[in-house]
């Protein structure tokens, strides 16, 4: 379990899929690494995924102060919500 406020290994998980987004593109290339034309951009920069961790922090932490299930819902779901709801 992480402290308040913290990041969850969860969404750090779902943050570092998105600004790696790999393709399931075949490889030409006999090493078996993609061919070059195969690897794709990443869905969001390192810059937004800083704005996306930011934003998550902010909500959380309001949610958090104010014991605020509704605030709490827009960030978490599942297993991590019903955990920080319990703590409330």
């Amino acid at each position: 379990m992480t402290a308040r406020g913290s990041t969850p290994p969860v969404a750090a998980a779902a943050l570092l899929m998105l600004v790696t987004s790999c393709t399931g593109a075949s490889s030409d290339r006999s090493d078996g690494r993609p061919a070059p034309s195969a690897i794709s951009r990443p869905v969001i920069d390192r810059a937004e995924a800083k704005e996306v961790f930011a934003a998550y922090d902010r909500t959380n932490a309001r949610a958090d102060t104010a014991m605020d299930d509704a605030a709490q819902g827009q960030v978490q779901t599942g297993v991590l919500l019903k955990e920080s709801l319990a703590a409330y």
